[in-house]
C-alpha cells in the first residue's frame, strides 16, 4: 500500500503523517528542490541563498532514518510529483472552470528560482498552508496518485466547536464527493521518533501486509463497480475488518513496551486510536473542493488573468477516480493487553466509533 502525502504534514507530524509512516509500504511526497537540482553545488548555493530552505531541512532531520530506509520518497516508479504540481498550477491558470481559484495562486509560486524555493520552504515551515502554494502541491500529488495507483492521504476534520460543522470548507466539500468504501479504527503512534517507527514497522510487518492485501482487495472491487450505488461485497469488508483487528492486537502487544516511555530523542512515545476511511473520489477532488470553498467564502475572481490554452505539460491521462485515506484522531483509548492466558479485551477496530 503506497500512499501520497502532502509535505505540509511532514512539518506538522499530525496523525495523517504518523499513520502514513507506520501503515504504508512507501510514502511519496513533494520536497522543495534547488533551482540547479539536487547536485552538491546546487544544494550548497541554495543553503547559502535561501535561509528558510536551510531551516526547513534542519527541521526535517529527525525524519532522516525514514528517508534513508526508503519509507519516504519523492518518486513513484521514477515519476516526480513536483512536475505534476507545476502542471496542476498551469491547469488552474488555463481551465475556465477553475478561474475563481486563480486569485489564490502566486506568480511562479513553485517555479525553479531561489525566491520560489525560499517562499515554498517558508510556507512548509509554518505548517498552516497558503492555498496559493498548497493547492497545486496537493492537486499534483493527487494526479500522480491517480495515475500511479497510490492512495492520497487526507487529514480528517477536527471535532466541531460551538455548533459549527467540523473541518474546513474544503474538507466539508470533499466529504460530499465520491463514496466511503471502508471505515476502520486503527491505533497508531502519535508521537515517536523515526527509529521507533521503523522498529514498529518491523515488528508489525505481518499484520501490516495482511491489512494491505485486504485494502487492495476492496479497491479492486470498487474499481470493477465504480458507481455511487455499487456496494463492496460483505466478505471483503469483513476481511478488512478482521485484518484491522489482527493489526490492533499486534500493535497493542508491541506498544506495551514502547508507549509512555522516552524514545531515542528523549521524548515520550504516545499512541492514539484513529478513524481511517478509505474513499473513492473524483481525481480532481482537491481542485473541486477548493473551488466550492472559494465560492462559499466569496473569493473574488482573478482580474486581468489572461485565458491561456492548456499547458502541454499538463497530464491528459489522469484517471477519473482517486482513492483517499482520511485519517482523524478519536477519543477512544485502547486498554493494554492482559498478560494472562485469558484473551485480552480489545476494542473491535472494524468500525471506528464516533
Amino acid at each position: 500500500m503506497d500512499l501520497a502525502l502532502s509535505p505540509y504534514h511532514l512539518t506538522t507530524l499530525e496523525p495523517a503523517a504518523m499513520s502514513a509512516f507506520l501503515l504504508a509500504r512507501r510514502v511519496v511526497t513533494i520536497l522543495p528542490v534547488p533551482p540547479g537540482g539536487e547536485t552538491r553545488p546546487a544544494l550548497r548555493a541554495a543553503l547559502s541563498h535561501c535561509p528558510r530552505y536551510r531551516r526547513l531541512l534542519t527541521s526535517w532531520l529527525e525524519l532522516a532514518p525514514l528517508f534513508d530506509a526508503g519509507v519516504i520518497t519523492t518518486l513513484a516508479d521514477g515519476h516526480d510529483a513536483m512536475l505534476d504540481a507545476r502542471a496542476a498550477s498551469a491547469r488552474i491558470d488555463s481551465v475556465r472552470v477553475y478561474e475563481p481559484l486563480r486569485a489564490l495562486l502566486h506568480d511562479d509560486a513553485i517555479a525553479t528560482t531561489d525566491d520560489a524555493l525560499d517562499a515554498f520552504s517558508a510556507d512548509l515551515l509554518k505548517g498552516g498552508p497558503d492555498p496559493g502554494l498548497a493547492l497545486p502541491v496537493v492537486a499534483g500529488l493527487d494526479a500522480l496518485a491517480a495515475r500511479m495507483g497510490l492512495i492520497a492521504v487526507r487529514a480528517g476534520p477536527t471535532p466541531a466547536r460551538n455548533g459549527q460543522a467540523p473541518g474546513s470548507l474544503a474538507q466539508q466539500a470533499e466529504a460530499q464527493l465520491g463514496r466511503t468504501l471502508l471505515t476502520l479504527g486503527l491505533p497508531i503512534l502519535s508521537q515517536a521518533s523515526a527509529r521507533t517507527i521503523l522498529r514498529a514497522r518491523l515488528a508489525l510487518a505481518q499484520p501490516l501486509q495482511a491489512l494491505h492485501r485486504a485494502i487492495d482487495a476492496v479497491i479492486r472491487a470498487s474499481t470493477s463497480a465504480p458507481t455511487q450505488q455499487s456496494s463492496i461485497a460483505a466478505p471483503l469488508i469483513s476481511a478488512a475488518r478482521a485484518a484491522g483487528s489482527a493489526y490492533t492486537q499486534a500493535f497493542q502487544t508491541h506498544a506495551a513496551g514502547q508507549v509512555n516511555k522516552d524514545d531515542d530523542r528523549r521524548k515520550r512515545v504516545t499512541e492514539i486510536f484513529a478513524s481511517v476511511q478509505l474513499r473513492a473520489v473524483p481525481a480532481e477532488s482537491a481542485l473541486i473542493a477548493a473551488l466550492s470553498a472559494a465560492t462559499r467564502a466569496g473569493t473574488p475572481p482573478a482580474r486581468g488573468t489572461p485565458q491561456r490554452p492548456p499547458s502541454t505539460s499538463a497530464p491528459n491521462t489522469t484517471p477519473a477516480q482517486l482513492f483517499t485515506l482520511v485519517v482523524a484522531p478519536t477519543t477512544i483509548t485502547l486498554a493494554p493487553p492482559i498478560a494472562t492466558t485469558t484473551p485480552a479485551r480489545t476494542l473491535n477496530p472494524g468500525r471506528a466509533r464516533p
